[in-house]
């Protein structure tokens, strides 16, 4: 199976269509005799565009569902990306509609860049990518009076569930199948010898079916870094002058948290300095990145 989490859990680009341009791959065959497109077959060649996108991203959803092999995920995403090249036939050369036609070339380019993003298995650049077709899709649209793509969108629903289920970040909080840390708040303490802790407060709460699951050990499974002036270090666990305020906290974390239950969690890291911000790079059982958080900014 291909590996789409990075991809699948970066926050779905709000495709209404979604897409930064590789123009390599933008075979956008064309005519040498002039012909005239209507805004009809406008709309023809983006329904066929939106719809073999639409194929593709199913075919990779079916691919990380394990229903389809990597090999028929490929020749499909193959067919998709010839399919959507196919649609640039004559819009360089149509003396009508002129506008629209460059306008649907760019959207018809970005489609198949996010094709090859998929191809290359790069989330970073499908993101560019959809966000850039979006843009161009909310002008080529009213141009040519296209209704909403029924089949992009519908793909785009399941796209959104599939990766609601998967491990991922957002601005507080670290969600998995199993549990979901947030961050609730945050605070300096002096450190016992010299320097300055960060104290970390947290709710988990689990969420699976049958496993207890100590908070600590799925905390302590990221990384805690902090930049200075010339390197990036990773944090150590702290030692607080005075730990009393939050020791049963601490001591909550160490123990195993039933299924559908949330407890009250704190942890405490050293600080290398008093400027920079403090983020964590989630991660799982197995070390595999989550996402990231910024968990300290000394400015706010």
């Amino acid at each position: 199976m291909k590996k789409l989490m990075g991809l699948l859990g970066v926050g779905i680009v709000s495709l209404s269509l979604a897409g930064c341009s590789n123009s390599a791959n933008n075979s956008g065959s064309t005519k040498d005799t002039a012909v005239k497109l209507t805004k009809q077959d406008l709309r023809d060649k983006y329904a066929n565009t939106s719809d073999a996108q639409a194929n593709a991203y199913n075919a990779m959803l079916d691919n990380a569902e394990n229903k389809i092999s990597d090999s028929e995920y490929s020749t499909k995403l193959q067919t998709a990306l010839e399919k959507i090249n196919k649609q640039n036939e004559n819009l360089d050369a149509t003396s009508t509609n002129k506008s629209a036609a460059r306008d649907l070339k760019k959207f018809n380019d970005f489609g198949a860049d996010t094709i090859i993003d998929l191809k290359n298995n790069n989330g970073e650049e499908f993101n560019k990518d959809a966000k850039a077709q979006t843009k161009v899709n909310n002008k080529v649209r009213p141009e040519i009076n296209a209704p909403h793509p029924a089949n992009f969108n519908k793909t785009i629903k399941r796209w959104h569930k599939y990766a609601s289920n998967q491990p991922h970040t957002t601005k507080n909080s670290i969600v998995t199948p199993d549990y979901t840390i947030t961050i609730t708040k945050t605070e300096t303490t002096p450190h016992f010898e010299s320097g300055t802790d960060l104290v970390i407060y947290y709710d988990f709460k689990n969420t699976s079916s049958d496993q207890n699951i100590e908070p600590e050990d799925e905390f302590m499974n990221g990384e805690i870094t902090q930049e200075n002036d010339t390197s990036i270090v990773t944090l150590n666990t702290g030692n607080p002058d005075n730990s009393d305020p939050f020791a049963s906290l601490e001591e909550a974390s160490q123990q195993k948290v039933k299924p559908g239950a949330t407890v009250q969690c704190a942890i405490d890291y050293e600080l290398d300095n008093s400027d920079n911000v403090v983020k964590m790079t989630a991660k799982d059982e197995n070390l595999n990145k989550i996402g990231s958080l910024t968990i300290w900014n000394p400015n706010d």
